[in-house]
């Protein structure tokens, strides 16, 4: 007869010894001094052999819990009754399904972290529900006709972070009715949603903290937003077809309490995603990060009214625009927006010009006032937007040219760093402690460059040497992959 039982799923009969055979209930255990540690410790680390704690288990026979449970009778045990081990499961595929009942059963009383991958839910879907009331951290990768089979109301009392992701198959699976099987969910803080409109899904809006939006529209953000007035960690990226209109600003919604912003826009037909920024108030805001696919001065225009308006306390910037070259944006524009930061702490350029790193680090160096908090600075500069630059520009070969600024960016960045330390710590203006400057290519065919800023950083190593030694934690090279 066939056992029922999943294939590589431990059970109380049989597990392997440390050198692969199998092992039967009764069997001697190999005199092995770790199998002399008292229970509890062995069940605690066995918990540390678990991914991190939002991350879920594979149900694999060569990761842990299925590996320890196959090592010997003692070890099999101790996973079989260690509720922990079995608090979190990844299924993603049919074949994946069999594992969830047993798996869920030995969990205990623990609360679940699941993430569920499936195109149909039907063999699992009773066992997902009989142990909803577990659920603590759930991702579930659905197509919409799967989320309404979940029924109007689940009971979710220990439900804190949920992530949907529907599927969207074809037009038949668009969502007919509003999801509402995680209404009732009085401890949910964090959401994460893609491609579902705030009609779409009904949830306790109103207590949720942290929320990631990804391939949104406009409209569809201001319309969660809207729900959230409690938000303290925000990101939003948007997918927006072109003719997504951007509404008039009625009135600012106010949002007292969050810290941290991202907006990303990868989408060339949508290529401003600040628009955003001219309907919030944000006056708590700490960490401020913009990625887009093109640079333009309007970006930074916008920024700087939104964070002057806001009267935020702002620590942190990150500017990520392909490219922040100054064939995009002027450097004086640059210059303006950090100005109006003096509580700015930590500063990061990414895919930025020679030029524009070469002119913070004089401001940096020659006026007190600017950024006058700042510790830590990490850039970054893209030999292909330097390359694209200076297409059809006559002069010298483009290996000087780029020696000649990379070189006035190092010499700036050094007065900067040199300047900045040598001014008391006082409270008025702050030590830079940690500088990074990396450059990166996309190919082989930017080797000569990269061999060329080779060179050029080689040079200034002495001095950049120096800057380490006084205590700087200083990088100057090619980006790791």
């Amino acid at each position: 007869m066939m056992s029922s039982h999943p294939p590589g799923l431990p059970n109380e009969s049989t597990a392997e010894t440390p050198t692969g055979t199998v092992v039967h209930e009764g069997s001697e255990n190999p005199p092995f001094t770790v199998l002399a540690l008292a229970t509890e410790i062995t069940a605690e680390i066995f918990a540390h052999c678990l991914p991190d704690l939002l991350v879920a288990s594979k149900p694999r026979t060569d990761t842990a819990p299925l590996l320890l449970g196959r090592i010997c009778s003692t070890w099999r045990n101790i996973a079989l009754t260690t509720p922990k081990l079995w608090s979190r499961l990844e299924i993603a595929g049919a074949a994946g399904s069999v594992y969830t009942a047993p798996w869920l059963a030995r969990a205990g009383n623990q609360p679940l972290t699941l993430s569920i991958a499936l195109a149909e839910t039907t063999q699992i879907l009773a066992v997902l529900k009989e142990y909803a009331h577990r659920w603590r951290d759930v991702h579930l990768d659905l197509s919409f006709a799967e989320f309404h089979l979940f029924g109007p109301e689940l009971h979710l009392p220990l439900l804190q972070r949920l992530l949907i992701f529907p599927r969207h198959n074809a037009d038949a699976d668009a969502p007919k009715h509003s999801i509402d099987a995680f209404r009732n969910a009085p401890a949910l803080r964090e959401l994460s949603l893609s491609m579902v409109s705030p009609a779409g899904i009904a949830l306790p809006w109103a207590q949720l903290t942290t929320f990631t939006g990804s391939r949104m529209t406009f409209i569809d953000c201001l319309d969660f937003l809207r729900c959230m007035p409690n938000l303290v960690n925000c990101r939003v990226d948007f997918e927006a077809p072109e003719d997504d209109p951007v509404l008039p600003v009625a009135r600012l919604l106010p949002f007292p309490f969050l810290t941290s912003l991202y907006i990303s826009s990868w989408n060339y037909a949508h290529d401003d995603p600040t628009d955003i920024l001219d309907h919030i108030s944000t006056p708590a805001l700490e960490t401020f990060e913009l990625a887009a696919s093109v640079g333009h001065v309007l970006y930074l225009e916008v920024l700087q009214r939104f964070l002057t308006e806001s009267e935020c306390p702002l620590r942190e910037l990150i500017l990520q625009v392909d490219e922040l070259n100054v064939d995009y944006i002027p450097v004086y524009e640059i210059e303006e927006l950090l100005s109006a930061l003096p509580t700015l702490e930590r500063l990061e350029l990414r895919l930025a010009s020679p030029k524009v790193l070469a002119t913070l680090g004089r401001r940096l160096a020659h006026d007190p006032l600017f950024l006058p908090r700042l510790s830590r600075v990490r850039t970054s500069s893209h030999l292909m937007g330097f390359v694209n630059g200076q297409v059809g520009i006559p002069g010298p070969p483009i290996e000087q040219r780029i020696h000649h600024e990379f070189a006035a960016m190092l010499e700036a960045t050094i007065a900067a760093l040199s300047t900045r330390w040598a001014a008391p710590d006082s409270g008025t203006t702050r030590q830079i402690l940690e500088y990074s400057l990396t450059y990166c290519d996309l190919d082989s065919s930017y080797d000569f460059l990269v061999l060329q800023l080779d060179r050029t950083v080689a040079a200034f190593q002495a001095r950049l040497d120096e800057m380490a030694a006084q205590g700087i934690k200083i990088h100057v090279g090619l980006a790791e992959e």
